[in-house]
């Protein structure tokens, strides 16, 4: 059984002040909701809805269980008469819920044994962060559908197959690119090539009797000599570094 709604807090980050609400799943903004009270709204118009944060505290099965849980959550809280809450009244409204009655122990219990409230999982909190991330204001529409246009413009533009040679293995990998694209005088065909041809970018050639080597890490590759030698006779001036 999916749920109908949930019932959150909204909590003023500037001030720590809260607001007790529900939320139901069929709004098509209820992943980025924060509460449509008198109270709240004005709060959220003077500090911005960027300084407000959302809890979920449980999903509930039908409307009426939103309008009794909310109103359970409410008066347990005081919130409708408490300093620290936007809360007005207790209740969203007052026909489904049970607004001027008291509820016992026993009645708190059997809406939760029957399954009418279920705390928020995890998962259920990770869902609801991921649809949240691909909500997008109008302005990021616009921007995402100008985007798209230039993309389109641009697979429309001609491509041509180039050869390239790796810059450090001398493999050969022929590639699909736009013509109007510069060709790259750096070309490297994978990550580990890529990574050695940054080494050499940073790395001092070194001169050991009339050969260069490319890095001390060569040299000592090629010549077996030890890397600590090496250095050593650099600093005498038996070998040097080159430009």
């Amino acid at each position: 059984m999916k749920p109908h709604g949930f019932i959150y807090i909204t909590t003023n980050t500037i001030n720590g002040k809260k607001y007790i609400g529900q939320c139901s799943l069929h709004r098509h903004d209820n992943t980025i909701y924060l509460g449509s009270g008198k109270a709240i709204k004005a709060a959220i118009a003077k500090y911005g809805d960027e300084n407000f944060s959302r809890e979920i505290l449980c999903y509930c099965f039908s409307k009426q269980d939103m309008n009794i849980i909310e109103e359970l959550i409410i008066r347990e809280h005081n919130a409708h008469i408490s300093p620290n809450y936007y809360n007005i009244i207790p209740g969203a409204t007052p026909t489904g819920g049970f607004s001027g009655k008291t509820h016992s122990i026993e009645t708190k219990e059997k809406i939760r044994q029957y399954g009418k409230i279920r705390p928020a999982t995890q998962k259920m909190k990770d869902n609801m962060s991921k649809v949240g991330k691909m909500i997008r204001t109008e302005s990021q529409l616009d921007h995402s559908r100008n985007h798209m246009a230039k993309v389109g413009k641009l697979n429309a533009m001609p491509k041509e197959i180039r050869l390239y040679i790796c810059k450090i293995c001398n493999t050969e990998v022929s590639r699909t690119e736009y013509s109007h694209h510069t060709m790259n005088d750096n070309f490297c065909c994978s990550n580990k090539c890529r990574s050695v041809n940054s080494r050499l970018k940073h790395a001092k050639r070194v001169l050991i009797e009339g050969i260069v080597y490319d890095c001390l890490k060569d040299a000592v590759e090629q010549t077996k000599i030890t890397m600590y030698n090496i250095k050593k006779r650099i600093h005498e001036g038996v070998y040097m570094f080159v430009e």
